[in-house]
């Protein structure tokens, strides 16, 4: 095999997972994971005043 095939190779390997992590940033970028903000819709039990 010829040594300079192996470097292009690895070079290739390299740049398809650097291009993978790239895309899957700019997935998550636009996707952003956020969720529409909504009340607190639940009873909170309070301590009695002390007298």
């Amino acid at each position: 095999m010829n040594e300079n095939a192996d470097i292009g190779r690895g070079k290739a390997v390299a740049l398809g997972v650097a291009l993978a992590l790239l895309l899957s940033l700019i997935y998550a970028w636009f996707d952003g994971g956020e969720e529409p903000v909504r009340p607190i819709t639940q009873p909170v039990e309070l301590p009695e005043q002390a007298r």
